[in-house]
C-alpha cells in the first residue's frame, strides 16, 4: 500500500513564497494605518488558503523599509486558519492553515523519516560492533572495501554453503578454520539482521551453525 507522503500530490507538490508590498492610506490616528495593513494581511492569507489547490498556508508581515524589505516579520493570523498559535486579543484567529489530508501526509513523511533513522542507527551499531569500515558513512558502491557479513553478504553465504573445510568467515571478514565459529574479537557478537536486508543475511542468521542470534527491526 502507497503511504500517504508517497502519493502524487504530495510527491510533486511546491511550496511558494510571494513577496508583497503593498500601502494602505492612514487616518486621523497613529494605528489606523497598522490596523488597515494588517486586515490586509489577513485578508491575502485567508483568500490564499481558500484556493482548492492549496494545502498548507503561513504567512508573516509587517513594516517595510525603504526597498521593500520585511523589517519586523509577525505572523499572519486569519480566520481561515485551523491550526497553530492564536493571539491574545484574537482567540479564534490561528496562524496556519493545513488540509487535512496533507498533515497526515506530513505525518507520513515524518514517520518515514524516523523509521529510517532509526534503521541507520542500528545498521551503524551493528557494523560497529564487527568493525565494519563502513560503519559511519552509508555503503555505495563507492564506499571503503570490507569483507564483514553486512558489506559482503552474498560472499558470506556462499562461503557458508560451499563446506569446504578451511573456508569460514567470522562476522567481520577473518578467515577462520571452524564452521559457526568467531574470531576472537567478534565471539559473543550478535548477527543482526534490518528489513531490507538482503535475504542471504536472513540465511545466514537462521543457519543451525550460526551462534549469534538475529535481530528483526520492526
Amino acid at each position: 500500500m502507497t503511504s500517504l507522503h508517497e502519493t502524487v500530490e504530495f510527491r510533486n507538490s511546491a511550496t511558494y513564497t510571494i513577496v508583497l508590498t503593498y500601502t494602505v492610506s492612514g487616518g486621523a490616528r497613529v494605528q489606523t494605518a497598522r490596523r488597515r495593513a494588517e486586515r490586509v494581511a489577513e485578508q491575502i492569507a485567508n483568500a490564499a488558503s481558500r484556493l482548492g489547490s492549496v494545502v498548507d498556508v503561513r504567512a508573516v508581515a509587517g513594516p517595510a523599509g525603504a526597498d521593500g524589505e520585511l523589517l519586523w516579520p509577525t505572523p499572519v493570523r486569519f480566520s481561515a486558519a485551523n491550526t497553530g498559535e492564536s493571539r491574545h486579543d484574537a482567540p479564534d484567529k490561528l496562524a496556519r492553515y493545513l488540509d487535512p489530508d496533507y498533515e497526515r501526509a506530513l505525518t507520513s513523511l515524518a514517520d518515514a523519516h524516523a523509521r529510517a533513522r532509526a534503521r541507520r542507527d542500528a545498521d551503524r551499531e551493528r557494523r560497529r560492533a564487527i568493525g565494519c569500515a563502513n560503519a559511519l558513512q552509508a555503503v555505495t558502491p563507492f564506499s571503503r572495501g570490507c569483507n564483514c557479513v553486512y558489506c559482503r553478504p552474498v560472499e558470506h553465504h556462499a562461503v557458508a554453503l560451499s563446506q569446504i573445510d578451511g573456508e569460514h568467515w567470522c562476522l567481520c571478514g577473518r578467515y577462520i578454520t571452524t564452521a559457526g565459529e568467531r574470531c576472537s574479537d567478534h565471539r559473543d557478537v550478535q548477527l543482526v539482521v534490518l528489513d531490507g536486508d538482503p535475504e542471504e543475511l536472513t540465511t545466514l542468521a537462521s543457519r543451525p551453525d550460526n551462534r549469534g542470534s538475529m535481530q528483526q527491526d520492526e
